[in-house]
């Protein structure tokens, strides 16, 4: 009896080495690479985005003059942009007189500027700019819309006209083109007549 006993328990001892060995698949524990799905590091910024006429234009913030961070959807509630990249003071004195034609036609100049919201605001005093300032010191919203010189690291010239719904209608990389042509660019991409007041402004020069 005691030799039955103790065969008996041998023989459940060496199955219980056996099934530690070689666990069937339905006891099987999860195996710590399991357990732990494998993590694969993002950059913390997005790249930028491919730009294409007809698809969205990249949102953005920015810290405006009255010193609070504000969303680029925020300049869309009056309608239409025009964003404007690194436009010299000649291009921001003819942005400005042909503030009347921009009115009529429904469409917001915006200025993207490589300086500091102190530097965009004095910019504006020195100029009697009427249009919106937006400060990109450090190119974040350029790099957006690709609009960074390569050889100096700053904002490039360009320009993009954006509707309500914030669809890009136009865009242009290179030196800014006068006034006049902004406006009716923008009057041909949204579909809307060009401003009379365009030639009145134009005569005035």
């Amino acid at each position: 009896m005691r030799r039955s006993l103790a065969a008996a328990c041998i023989t459940l001892l060496f199955a219980t080495i056996v099934w530690a060995a070689n666990p069937s698949p339905m006891n099987s524990s999860p195996s710590p690479t399991a357990a732990r799905p494998s993590l694969q590091l993002q950059s913390v910024e997005p790249e930028a985005a491919t730009l294409q006429v007809a698809g969205p234009a990249p949102m953005f913030s920015y810290l405006a003059g009255d010193g609070r961070w504000h969303r680029s959807d925020e300049l869309l509630q009056g309608g239409a942009v025009i964003v404007v990249f690194a436009p010299s003071d000649e291009d921001l004195v003819g942005l400005q007189r042909l503030a009347p034609a921009f009115d009529e036609l429904g469409v917001r100049p915006v200025v993207v500027l490589n300086l500091a919201t102190r530097g965009s605001a004095a910019l504006s005093r020195r100029l009697g700019l009427t249009a919106s300032l937006v400060s990109d010191p450090m190119c974040a919203i350029a790099d957006l819309y690709h609009s960074i010189d390569p050889a100096t690291g700053r904002n490039a010239p360009s320009y993009f006209v954006i509707d309500s719904q914030r669809t890009l209608r136009a865009m242009y990389f290179g030196p800014l083109p006068p006034a006049e042509l902004l406006v009716a660019t923008s009057a041909r991409c949204l579909g809307r007549p060009l401003p009379q007041s365009v030639f009145t402004s134009s005569d005035e020069r």
